[in-house]
């Protein structure tokens, strides 16, 4: 591979995965949970030392920022009387003076792109208790090109060494959770690959008999030309090949699911010339015809979709036909549909006017974002509004069903004219970031039946001056209505409402003084 296209990869990764930036005061107070289901951890202040900026928590501190310039750097067990539990999210990324990483004994968890883009960055041992990395971790460390992962780790996120100069993988001696064979990383019984190192120098590469899946990014930036995938692999997860230098595959009969991304920006998607780029005649993961109506051929079973630059208005309907059983939600959202068609002969899925439903209609799965109605009625028998729904929907006003139960994570996202939404009775949960940068929502009415708003939900809503939370509200996410310091919440007193606005700065009014 050129120069040009490794950097031409790179910058497609970079903007990817680009971080947000995060303006802080000196006194912040912050609110984490760890979801609708589990358990609320109280945040503190952010503490500031001369190199390093913490998150207090209730049982330790969160590396939140690291703001040293040296090239070789022990992250600390202890910050004052605190335990360290956690390297934040993107805490040290893009630090181009860091070669060498030692993480103290104690630490728990590496965060999201907490080193992303540390390009001369070399070294970096784990310590002992490391038990967690999240996804993008360390990619696009260049220089970084032996990695030994502690016999402490148990959860290895997506991608985390993806777009790295790893070329050597090991595991210390008594890992419970994964395996290596030949230098890649499985899971601890073999089915699941889990990862291929990058720079390893090999154009070609067996699969080994007994794996069923292939994780997330799996290969994602390898070098490798040639892929043997045996008989029994059944999935092959979102972005397994992304930016991959893979031009041949050998795909087994056995497969049942490719996800989204896998084949994206890959020599042998490049190649291909016909309108429908098909695998084994059942998986639909590529459209490049000129017709605006994407029809999906005959026999196809499974849509996903294999490019993240597409033209959102090149398509303005999707046609599924008889026998496809399973869409990902990056076909979903990939066009700005005017609306939906379904064979009369597919049971799986159904539609109502524009929308896309499951076959009894109890799940909403999309709305088209190309729709030219101002106004929508969510139907009674729907009971739940599925992830990415609305996505960037222009739509004034979405009358729920009073059925509704659950509103999944980022369902209406994004939904830049929405003015107002009233939660029915039935709803139970609305998921992470399901009204996130709704920018025009000025009037969210809840209902006395809700018990959890997932994490920022609400972030980004910057017309929404003040709402109320009913007494049965029992969780509130980290961030739920973001950094709006304008917005007031309504609630009991001497509730966990009242404790939640004062403990993230937010102001409270009684409900007997409204």
């Amino acid at each position: 591979m050129s120069i040009i296209e490794r950097i031409e990869k790179k910058n497609k990764r970079r903007k990817m995965y680009s971080k947000v930036l995060w303006m802080t005061l000196y006194l912040i107070v912050l609110f984490s949970v760890s979801g609708c289901n589990g358990i609320n951890q109280i945040l503190g202040l952010i503490r500031y030392s001369q190199e390093y900026e913490f998150i207090a928590y209730d049982d330790g501190v969160e590396l939140f920022k690291y703001n040293g310039s040296s090239s070789s750097v022990t992250i600390p067990a202890t910050y004052g009387n605190k335990k360290v539990l956690r390297i934040g999210d993107d805490s040290f990324s893009g630090n181009k003076n860091i070669t060498n990483i030692i993480i103290a004994d104690g630490i728990k968890e590496i965060g999201a792109r907490a080193f992303s883009y540390c390009e001369n960055l070399s070294l970096i041992s784990f310590g002992s208790t490391i038990e967690r990395i999240e996804q993008y971790a360390f990619t696009c460390c260049d220089s970084l090109t032996e990695i030994i992962l502690p016999k402490s780790l148990s959860h290895l996120d997506e991608g985390v060494f993806s777009d790295s100069g790893v070329k050597q993988l090991d595991l210390e001696n008594g890992n419970e959770a994964f395996s290596i064979n030949d230098g890649v990383l499985f899971s601890q019984n073999g089915d699941t690959l889990l990862f291929y190192p990058p720079g390893k120098s090999e154009k070609t590469y067996n699969i080994p008999r007994g794996v069923t899946h292939i994780g997330k990014s799996a290969f994602a930036s390898s070098l490798l030309t040639t892929l043997d995938i045996p008989e029994g692999v059944t999935s092959i997860d979102s972005a397994a090949f992304e930016n991959s230098s893979l031009e041949n595959f050998n795909f087994p009969t056995t497969l049942t699911y490719i996800g989204d991304y896998t084949f994206s920006n890959t020599p042998w998607l490049k190649q291909k010339k016909e309108d429908y780029v098909l695998v084994n005649e059942k998986f639909l993961v590529y459209y490049q015809g000129k017709e605006k109506e994407l029809n999906v051929p005959e026999g196809v079973t499974a849509v996903s979709i294999s490019n993240r630059d597409v033209n959102r208005e090149d398509v303005h309907i999707l046609h599924i036909s008889a026998q496809v059983s399973s869409l990902s939600i990056g076909i979903l959202t990939a066009y700005d549909y005017s609306y939906f068609k379904v064979d009369d002969e597919n049971p799986y899925f159904s539609t109502v006017s524009t929308a896309l439903f499951n076959a009894d209609k109890s799940i909403l799965l999309r709305y088209p974002s190309g729709a030219s109605q101002t106004t929508y009625t969510v139907p009674e028998m729907t009971s739940t509004i599925s992830n990415f729904a609305f996505y960037r929907c222009q739509v004034n006003e979405i009358i729920l069903s009073k059925n509704l139960n659950k509103i999944n994570d980022h369902a209406f996202q994004s939904c830049s004219t929405l003015k107002k939404i009233c939660i029915p009775t039935e709803t139970i949960v609305i998921g992470n970031f399901a009204f996130a940068e709704c920018r025009q929502l000025e009037e969210v009415l809840l209902s006395e039946g809700l018990e959890c708003i997932g994490t920022q939900a609400f972030d980004g809503c910057d017309n929404l001056n003040q709402i109320r939370i009913p007494k049965a509200v029992e969780h509130i996410g980290r961030r739920a209505f973001g950094v709006n310091s304008k917005i007031v919440i309504i609630g009991e007193k001497n509730t966990y409402i009242q404790n939640y606005a004062e403990e993230n700065g937010l102001r409270f009014k009684s409900e007997s003084n409204t």
